[in-house]
């Protein structure tokens, strides 16, 4: 109905990160967390510069005003993130003695 206001949500449901690697998107529906606390991740086979890119899937709502009531939007959407590059480096221990 015209001039009767709606709210519309959206709702990530899905993380699709594809490593640049050659390797399978890995499939979440966990959107990650930042180092320390880090979710998501992965091995990388060797060293290099990898181009790295998410894909998020969305569900959507929407809500008549006056109503409590959340009703489904049919379907999902998709965002596709900008690639970035990550660059891989391998870490080497080595056992020193104490000064």
């Amino acid at each position: 109905v015209v001039g009767v206001p709606v709210t519309v949500r959206a709702s990530p449901t899905q993380f699709s990160w594809d490593f640049g690697d050659g390797t399978a998107p890995l499939v979440t529906s966990d959107p990650g967390a930042p180092y320390p606390d880090h979710t998501v991740s992965h091995p990388y086979p060797r060293e290099g510069t990898y181009i790295v890119q998410l894909t998020t899937t969305w569900r959507g709502e929407f809500q008549v005003a006056g109503s409590s009531v959340w009703q489904p939007v049919d379907g999902t959407a998709t965002t596709v993130s900008d690639p970035f590059t990550v660059t891989v480096e391998e870490a080497v221990p080595r056992l020193v003695s104490r000064p």
